[in-house]
């Protein structure tokens, strides 16, 4: 995020504003003329499924102005609030099982991806926190606490353990951003999904830092060198057009064969001698091997492949 502070305006490069006032301890409560509030962070993996509308905290007066009474009070909601985020995850839980959850057709799957694609659509995620996070926020003191408290909240979810989904379901944050870029997460072992997981986490970790020092008034800095010289002004890496794969051809290849079974032109007992030519094709080339990086060295290995294999290897293997 690449703004000032000025007349008003939240950034993270420069400018100075009046001190904030101490914010209250206690991790769920606040005051305001006089009064305790009960405010709690929504878990940003309910956040991002619109449990809570366009909510991103728990708001609720405790009706009172003694701060012994408000911290009892507040450890009652805190239990109520917690009993909610569980149900909600239950009832998100069983909506997955109903339904697909890849809404959107995957164009391109992980295990295809080159490591710049890779770099690139972590770059992608976070120039967008940035730029999500460029908001204006008027000069009062009250406002610049509150919004100085969510953000300290937001440091706390998101700085946790990579297996703590209680706190923040990275994996599932993972699959949507892929999934909203037409990327299937088939296809890659979990050392790569722990990889792209932690480096969403970081991110997110890095916009939240980068607000908390605006909002203190401090100058921009980054704090994680992963993304150094990147703010909300960045142009956003481009999504390389998908590459047709020998996957994607024998795809082809056997929903055009099977077109032709249902329509009567060659016999079904026809569709396992396809899917061998399909599984020659993909054992020896490589299921994500790109048709344009085929060359005429592979064709004649290929070739002389073919020629080794026996007669009516369908039907003996």
């Amino acid at each position: 995020m690449k703004s000032r502070i000025d007349n008003g305006t939240l950034g993270h490069k420069g400018g100075t504003q009046q001190p904030i006032e101490p914010v209250p301890k206690h991790p769920f409560i606040h005051s305001r003329d006089g009064c305790y509030y009960f405010r709690q962070r929504i878990p940003l993996d309910l956040v991002r499924a619109g449990c809570y509308g366009n909510a991103k905290d728990i708001k609720e007066s405790l009706r009172t102005r003694d701060l012994a009474k408000a911290t009892g009070l507040a450890k009652s909601v805190a239990l109520r609030v917690d009993e909610d985020f569980k149900a909600k995850r239950r009832e998100l839980g069983r909506a997955k099982n109903e339904t697909k959850f890849n809404s959107v057709p995957a164009l391109r799957r992980l295990s295809d991806l080159s490591e710049t694609e890779k770099q690139d659509f972590i770059m992608r995620a976070f120039i967008t926190n940035e730029r999500n996070a460029g908001k204006r926020w008027d000069d009062n003191p009250d406002a610049r606490r509150e919004m100085l408290e969510i953000v300290r909240g937001d440091l706390g979810d998101l700085d946790g353990d990579l297996d703590d989904r209680e706190r923040c379901d990275w994996f599932l944050i993972l699959k949507e951003t892929l999934n909203a870029e037409g990327i299937s997460p088939d296809g890659v072992d979990d050392a790569v999904i722990r990889e792209l997981a932690g480096k969403l986490q970081r991110a997110a970790i890095e916009t939240a830092a980068r607000t908390e020092r605006a909002l203190n008034g401090y100058q921009y800095q980054t704090i994680d060198p992963l993304f150094k010289d990147l703010i909300a002004e960045s142009p956003l890496p481009a999504i390389a057009a998908p590459s047709k794969t020998i996957r994607d051809l024998c795809e082809h290849y056997m929903a055009h064969k099977i077109n032709r079974v249902d329509g009567g032109h060659i016999a079904k007992s026809s569709l396992p001698k396809f899917k061998m030519h399909c599984q020659i094709m993909t054992d020896f080339l490589g299921a994500g091997k790109t048709l344009e990086s085929i060359t005429g060295a592979d064709a004649t290995r290929l070739v002389e492949f073919l020629a080794t294999i026996p007669q009516n290897a369908t039907k003996r293997y």
